[in-house]
């Protein structure tokens, strides 16, 4: 199944991150999905888009390097900065492969939201540019593609 990049959360907001500290203040459940924290769910949606998008761009001859793509995360993983820095360079590799223009952090050490953001907008910004190489892609069929020269046999 293709990865669905309009999943992707690209506009957390301060709003969201004073939520989360009143939550872990107030001792209140924290919901796995919430914005205005970075885990499992973000961190599984983010590697299965690198995944996906490694494997896109090798069928059009973009060698990535390694991307892992590691989407496994359980909300008891412990993130270390060894695993945190393999995401990370699996984003890089992608953007140095092919083309993002969205700035990314050097770690992933005390991430902010907008740093979040640009995580999954970099990952969405060359999805999009799949998509336009896609639709550039010359149209043919093998009958009338080259028919104005005729060689003699």
């Amino acid at each position: 199944m293709p990865f669905d990049y309009n999943t992707l959360i690209t506009d957390r907001t301060q709003s969201d991150v004073d939520d989360a500290r009143r939550l872990i203040e107030t001792g209140g459940p924290i919901p796995q999905n919430h914005r205005g924290f970075y885990n499992a769910s973000d961190r599984n949606r983010v590697g299965s888009a690198a995944a996906a998008l490694a494997a896109a761009l090798a069928g059009y001859g973009y060698h990535t390097g390694p991307v892992a793509g590691k989407s496994d995360w359980a909300p008891d993983t412990d993130v270390t900065p060894v695993n945190s820095a393999n995401c990370l360079a699996d984003i890089k590799s992608l953007k140095d492969s092919f083309y993002g223009a969205t700035p990314l952090p050097d770690t992933m050490d005390y991430i902010d939201h907008n740093t979040a953001n640009n995580i999954e907008k970099l990952l969405f910004e060359v999805a999009g540019h799949i998509g336009l190489m896609e639709r550039a892609f010359a149209r043919c069929g093998a009958f009338s593609s080259g028919q104005e020269v005729i060689f003699p046999t």
